[in-house]
């Protein structure tokens, strides 16, 4: 099977051209912080029956993997658009990626955020001999009606094979609620994480909403505005064919921090995870108008669940002030972090330092950039992810992390 060789084939991704650039300005180096005030706790519990429940309503019959849901994939992705939202990659290094069909490209009330793989998912990179690329989009109901409800938000499974279909799918993520029922999930899904069978949704005051990708339910469609059992027993997900449900919550206990988006690390002993916050720079300094910090928290290897001390809590292991304004995105690797900032309908920013040093090295990015993940590559270079989130110059694209150094 092909690895990130889409190149070529008819709706695959495409590569641009290698033309060197001089990178922008520097910043000034994130400062280490007092990494133990900040700690969560995981409730695998607290949804528990109402998991139970739904899971009974629905029953074994509707159950899908996620092997089945690409193969049910109905929407055809395109190579690379929108040029000018990914020029300033494209004038350093190949730039390989998709765009979604026109209707998503152009949307105005769904945007996408967050970001992750199956590389991040299993160490093969393939999930039911799927190799794929996930991204989350949040809902704004009024750009789409008077009197549309709020959906929520919804995970995008796309094919990163040239052997498979060019191919997407939309799934609603819910919540179960009593009674073996579900609702839409209200958050900004700015950064997301799979791991395993979970699914880590940043949910900005609270922590992380996880989902289980054992429990995707196909749903009846046919109604745009209906969520959950209806008065017939039939289930609805907006007209959405797919529903993931929410199994527990990693919740922020400690000082309080805003968590704003979320990346894997698997080169750590044990993994771990890069969490950190935005703040917007309403002054146009250059410099955040709150916090700008990003920690790293570790995982258990074998539950996918964050790693827990006798106290019953997970510690960040490190701690850092970026002062990195209107930052969307971060990942790490060995000793290295990758920093994504948005800068309005401007090119922003990719920052690069290595931990310990004083030396940042700042390049010119994406259009509406958000979310990162990294992407360890087998036999050709490591990757790292991130997209755009405005309609007409959306893209999703992947570039060699050592082209960013």
């Amino acid at each position: 099977m092909k690895i990130l060789t889409a190149l070529g084939v008819a709706a695959a991704s495409c590569a641009v051209a290698f033309i060197p650039a001089s990178p922008a300005a520097a910043a000034a180096a994130p400062a280490a912080i007092n990494a133990r005030q900040f700690f969560t706790t995981t409730d695998t519990a607290g949804l528990a029956a109402n998991v139970a429940a739904l899971d009974t309503a629905l029953g074994t019959g509707r159950k899908r993997t996620v092997g089945q849901v690409m193969t049910a994939a109905n929407r055809e992705r395109t190579g690379l658009c929108n040029s000018a939202t990914y020029a300033q990659l494209s004038a350093r290094s190949t730039v390989e990626g998709f765009c979604w069909n026109d209707g998503d490209d152009a949307v105005d009330y769904w945007y996408p955020q967050g970001i992750t793989t199956s590389r991040d998912a299993v160490a093969s990179g393939h999930v039911d001999d799927h190799q794929i690329v996930v991204t989350s989009w949040y809902h704004i109901p009024e750009n789409e009606s008077a009197t549309a409800p709020d959906k929520g938000f919804r995970l995008s499974f796309v094919d990163w094979d040239a052997d498979w279909p060019n191919t997407y799918r939309h799934v609603i993520a819910v919540e179960p609620t009593a009674g073996g029922n579900f609702k839409a999930v209200s958050v900004h899904a700015g950064g997301i994480m799979w791991y395993g069978n979970l699914l880590y949704v940043a949910d900005t005051s609270r922590g992380f909403r996880v989902f289980d990708l054992n429990r995707i339910y196909s749903v009846n469609t046919g109604d745009g505005t209906k969520i959950g059992k209806q008065s017939d027993g039939t289930f609805h997900a907006f007209d959405y064919a797919y529903v993931l449900v929410q199994v527990g919550w990693v919740r922020s206990a400690g000082a309080a921090f805003r968590h704003s988006f979320v990346a894997l690390d698997q080169a750590t002993s044990p993994p771990s995870f890069i969490v950190g916050e935005y703040s917007p720079d309403a002054d146009g300094n250059g410099v955040p108008d709150e916090n700008a910090r990003v920690m790293r928290y570790p995982l258990n290897a074998t539950t996918k669940w964050p790693s827990v001390e006798a106290d019953g809590r997970t510690y960040a292991s490190e701690a850092y002030d970026t002062h990195i304004p209107q930052l969307q995105g971060a990942t790490a690797r060995n000793g290295r972090f990758w920093f994504s900032s948005s800068n309005g309908q401007s090119p922003g920013y990719l920052r690069v330092w290595d931990r310990g040093t004083t030396a940042v090295r700042s390049y010119r990015w994406l259009v509406g950039a958000e979310d990162l993940s990294y992407y360890p590559h087998p036999d050709q270079a490591d990757m790292l992810w991130s997209l755009g989130e405005y309609p007409n110059k959306r893209v999703v694209v992947a570039v060699p992390q050592a082209d960013w150094d």
